[in-house]
């Protein structure tokens, strides 16, 4: 986990763990571990393995998220 999300109060655990209403902050380049609403930030994302699509799919604040690899820019406010 880099130093800026440790200094924000995030911690590294186990996909296993996490239930419902959990909060995952991801940097770019991260799998997306569960299926989720992207809560803060945008980004693009390569769904190409899920839905066929070749090209990014843009995803911003309210989108779900799927297990895949997005180049999210995670940001404390």
């Amino acid at each position: 986990m880099g130093e800026g999300l440790a200094r924000c109060g995030f911690r590294q655990v186990p996909s296993d763990v996490l239930e419902p209403g959990d909060v995952v902050a991801l940097q770019p380049g991260d799998r997306a571990p569960v299926d989720g609403i992207v809560v803060s930030g945008t980004s693009t994302v390569d769904e190409s393995a899920l839905t066929g699509e070749p090209l990014p799919v843009s995803k911003r604040e309210g989108t779900a998220l799927l297990p895949t690899r997005p180049d999210f820019d995670p940001r404390c406010n």
